[in-house]
């Protein structure tokens, strides 16, 4: 470990002291012009259920921006003081405070500074003789051996390479998981590369949305899963699954080691997952307008779904101090909505469906913003509460003179003084038994800290096989794994155990150092092909992931041959992930074991992944392109199933898109005479469309007299219009030019013009562009404006009254201004007026918007109106009310309340912009200039999308690919509407649910 850079170390005594708060007017921090609630006031304002009672831990001036806090096994809270946010900078004065309650009352008594020079720290645990601590670009670590509440030495840098690009989704909700390792999230739009001080690129783990884990002493960092958006809270229930609670996407998610899962935006690290794990809840916390009905969950909306799509803080409540209903129900803050919501996790095969269940805690105060929640000692839950009129992230700084933690329990619970470290072992053991899930995990976390005791394992070993409820042997097992009692012997022992999750859990074990012996592997592939869980062979599956390919095959194939998993939420998928890499370690075996599996979900990924190891390999090695080429084709020759041709030949398709040149083998005629021969009309379609892309002169000359004979059905000729697209030979522009009169066909002969730089397009298009429907002249808009001489033909139209300047939006503009043309952006700005580029005009015109969209304004608007000028405007990039795309972040469930909040992201929608939707810019080698966002990205193709179309383009024919620190949404949206417009849109996008027709 490295030594954190600091100015200073702060010198402290481990005297209890009352925290000297800072002054804020001093320190340069805003504070509040006023209202919300004083913090008594907020725990009294608090709605629970009968005989559940809030109370004030701590508030201002005695704790502020509470961001995250974990309790130690004294009972005392260690709370992160974030003071940073939203500025990073390489000094801050984040602080940890421990806060204690000596009498029980439920608030605190004591309070002392256990560290003050933090910058931007977003999670804490504590353990292994120190302070774990989230402060990105690090993971530090401060020593506090000797446990008197002073640091020992500086923090030292454990990783370095977190990012904090956005930041509210850098590291957070530190929770040490069953098995040991310190667990942590990280959100979306931050982007890492994670490793020890000193690390090259290729000793690095690249990250952003996923679920990671570190091992304090084997000093091992990896991503045990992989997606969702800006998670901020994670827990393990009573058999030690992992959930998280997410923003902007569906929220709730049982997490696998190994799993891929549900991403906001971008594309996961691997290209070939090809499918990723959805949410496992039946429901949203917000009214989209589709899935929700009043008959079914109430009047209210979003107010009666849960609040929002805004989550923070996940708990698993274990705890014995709540009614029965409570325990194994998930609580997570809901910021938008001002509460706590809960979800009730019921299994369901390998995992779990989430239901939903009643809000525990309604605040009653607009400014509540919960963070963290945490079990405590006494079975009660507390909760961290930032507190702001803002929910969500801004750039600028706002109040930062508040935050409270609240303590949440039932009935008359008192705390009582407790020191666990002070145990023997012997009575830690005991406390694996107990009905608080918070006296266990701290109680295992000071086993695995003493390490292996023989008596220790003895009482263990019994637990496990002797105890009647499954989670107490679990309970059993983790801690004699942590505290490195669990050998071999034992671990073959437990998997003949009569519990699945034992067998479950010693698989996952076992294979924890990624090394699990012959004989162990042999038994892994027997529980996958005879173990009647599905839990088992879900472990089994994430535990595949981690044995070298070469020697996870017989596992692999065992877990295949279950048809009986083809509808489960999570195993076709995990299958899918362990047998990847076998597809081009062996490609006959490989696709042969995808033809034989009865989980047909996942059938086409096999041929799929084979085909896009062909198209990456393509002007690499012919060797090893032919040699993928010939397995492909040759399972084509050998099959005699419609569907499998088809799956096989729109494998080849979409992996080799854009290529040309490719070599058939030898095989292909043979193989090509039997497909044409097929009773099914769609696999002739795709073969012959291979067979072009292989070069064969006489599939071109057959499609070409298809597409010009008027009297072959519309279906056949654009089938055939597709093929001569795809040959991309500008020979065939006058053909494609000759279709813009053919309602049927000019879409497809639109997208077929746009590759070719033919003086001869421009006059075509235009000539007809009045008679075009709405998304044939979007279309028509975007081949125009993506090479200047063509933009040059389509202003010249709309200067001679041609074509009205208000058919260009925004994106238009700012796609030609993209072209770098001075005398086009000229004609540009001449026409519509300069960019709106400027922060300060942003703010300006945000300010006079405001004062524009008053209330009285937007209560008289036209709502049916603003919905037309959504889908005009919007609905190509967003959702609202299931309604539009979702090119851009979902709307239904965001803070489209707050008005500040809509102007900042319509009128500036650069100040805040996650790095995948950042606009690329494409350049190719003969003038073309398209822009979008990146939707796939691989070694033979980039794809992008923008509200016109998505397009692919083969490296080959890429000039420049520049990513933009501009978002793909273009500012000036308002500009081009009345104000009677405007609070229309605004109105309609306030609005609290759709229209009824």
């Amino acid at each position: 470990m490295f030594s954190y850079p600091l100015r200073r170390l702060a010198i402290l005594t481990s005297t209890v002291i009352l925290v000297s708060q800072p002054t804020f007017a001093q320190q340069g921090f805003p504070v509040a012009p006023g209202t919300g609630l004083p913090p008594t006031e907020a725990a009294a304002a608090m709605a629970l259920p009968e005989g559940f009672k809030s109370t004030l831990f701590a508030g201002e001036p005695d704790v502020h921006q509470p961001i995250a806090f974990t309790i130690d096994e004294r009972g005392r809270l260690w709370v992160i003081e974030n003071y940073s946010y939203p500025n990073w900078s390489p000094y801050g004065n984040d602080r940890i405070l421990i806060m204690e309650d000596t009498d029980g009352d439920g608030s605190f008594d004591t309070s002392k500074v256990f560290h003050d020079q933090l910058n931007f720290a977003t999670g804490i645990a504590v353990g292994h003789g120190g302070v774990w601590v989230g402060s990105a670009p690090y993971l530090l670590f401060i020593p506090d051996k000797n446990q008197d509440d002073v640091p020992d030495a500086q923090p030292q840098v454990v990783l370095d390479g977190w990012g904090y690009q956005d930041l509210h989704e850098t590291l957070n909700s530190f929770v040490w998981g069953p098995d040991g390792w310190l667990y942590g999230n990280q959100g979306i739009f931050t982007h890492s590369n994670v490793g020890v001080p000193g690390a090259k690129d290729h000793q690095r783990t690249p990250l952003n949305a996923c679920v990671w884990r570190y091992h304090p002493t084997k000093k091992i960092f990896e991503i045990f899963a992989e997606g969702m958006s800006n998670q901020w809270g994670l827990d393990f229930n009573d058999v030690g699954d992992a959930f998280v609670t997410a923003c902007v996407i569906p929220h709730l998610y049982h997490v696998v080691q190994g799993g891929h899962y549900h991403r906001q935006a971008g594309q996961h690290f691997s290209p070939y997952t090809y499918g990723d794990i959805q949410t496992i809840g039946d429901h949203l916390h917000y009214d989209t307008g589709v899935e929700w009905s009043d008959a079914r969950f109430g009047a209210g909306g979003t107010d009666a779904a849960g609040g929002g799509h805004a989550h923070a803080g996940t708990l698993i409540y274990l705890g014995d101090s709540f009614p029965a209903e409570y325990r194994d129900t998930l609580f997570t803050h809901n910021i938008l909505g001002n509460r706590i919501n809960r979800d009730r996790p019921e299994p369901s095969g390998s995992g779990y469906i989430g239901r939903h269940a009643s809000d525990f805690m309604i605040a009653n105060d607009g400014w509540f913003r919960g963070l963290r929640l945490e079990l405590g000692p006494d079975g009660s839950i507390f909760g961290s509460d930032w507190y702001d009129a803002r929910a969500c992230h801004q750039q600028r700084p706002q109040d930062r003179s508040n935050g409270r933690i609240y303590k949440y329990s039932y009935g008359d619970t008192t705390a009582e003084t407790i020191d666990l470290k002070k145990l023997p072992s012997a009575e830690l053991v005991k406390l694996q038994l107990h009905p608080n899930e918070w006296q266990v995990r701290r109680s295992r976390l000071i086993l695995q800290e003493r390490g292996f005791d023989a008596a220790v394992q003895t009482a263990l070993v019994e637990i496990i096989r002797t105890h009647d409820d499954p989670t107490r042997q679990l309970r059993a097992l983790w801690t004699l794994h942590v505290s490195r009692g669990l050998s071999e012997d034992l671990a073959f022992e437990f998997l003949n155990s009569a519990t699945d999750h034992v067998r479950a859990w010693t698989v996952q074990l076992t294979c924890e150092d990624r090394s699990p012996s012959a004989a162990l592997r042999a038994r892994f592939a027997d529980l996958a092909q005879n173990d009647s869980s599905p839990v088992v062979r879900r472990f089994l599956a994430s535990a595949a992931q981690r044995i070298k390919p070469a020697d996870r095959w017989s596992i692999v194939e065992a877990l295949l041959s279950h048809g009986e998993d083809a509808k489960d939420h999570n195993l076709p998928l995990l299958y899918w992930f362990a047998a990847e890499p076998l597809v081009t370690l062996d490609p006959a075996r490989a696709l042969a074991l995808g033809q034989s599996t009865p989980i047909a979900s996942i059938r086409p990924y096999f041929t799929r992944r084979q085909a896009e190891a062909v198209a990456n390999a393509a002007g690499e090695s012919g060797d090893q392109q032919k040699d993928g080429m010939l397995s492909l084709i040759s399972a084509l020759a050998e099959s005699t199933d419609p569907a499998y041709h088809l799956e096989v030949l729109g494998s080849l398709l979409s992996a080799t898109e854009g290529q040309k040149n490719l070599t058939p083998p030898d095989t292909w005629r043979h193989t090509y005479a039997k497909l044409s021969a097929s009773r099914d009309p769609k696999v002739v379609d795709k073969a012959d469309a291979l067979a072009a892309r292989f070069g064969d002169r006489s599939v071109f000359r057959t499609k070409q007299a298809i597409v010009r004979d008027s009297f072959a059905p519309l279906s056949a000729r654009q089938a055939a219009l597709r093929v001569l697209t795809d040959r991309r030979n500008f020979q065939q522009t006058p053909l494609f030019q000759s279709l813009l009169t053919e309602p049927g066909l000019r879409l497809g002969a639109l997208r077929a013009l746009a590759p070719y730089d033919v003086p001869t397009t421009p006059p075509a298009i235009l000539k007809v562009y009045a008679s075009f429907s709405t998304p044939e002249k979007s279309q028509a808009l975007s081949v125009l404006t993506q090479r200047a001489s063509y933009a040059h033909a389509l202003l010249d139209a709309i200067e001679q009254d041609a074509i009205p300047a208000s058919h260009l939006d925004a994106s238009s503009l700012r796609q030609l201004r993209l072209l770098g043309d001075a005398a086009l952006t000229q004609r540009v700005d001449k026409i519509w007026g300069e960019e709106p580029e400027s922060p300060n005009n942003a703010v300006a015109a945000i300010g006079r918007w405001k004062s524009e969209l008053t209330s009285e304004r937007i209560s008289a608007a036209d709502l049916r109106n603003g919905k037309t000028l959504f889908m005009q405007n919007c609905a190509s990039c967003h959702v609202l009310f299931g309604d539009g795309h979702e090119l851009g972040p979902e709307l239904t469930g965001s803070n489209r309340t707050d008005l500040d909040y809509l102007l900042a992201n319509i009128v500036q929608p650069n100040d805040t912009i996650g790095r995948d939707y950042l606009l690329t810019v494409i350049e190719t080698n003969d003038g073309r200039n398209a822009s979008g966002i990146v939707k796939r990205e691989s070694a033979a193709s980039v794809t992008i999308a923008n509200p016109a179309e998505t397009a692919t383009f083969a490296t080959y024919e890429i000039k420049s690919l520049k990513r933009l620190e501009v978002s793909l949404m273009p500012p000036g949206l308002l500009d081009a509407l009345t104000k009677s417009e405007a609070a229309d849109l605004v109105a309609y996008l306030q609005s609290l649910g759709p229209l009824k027709e």
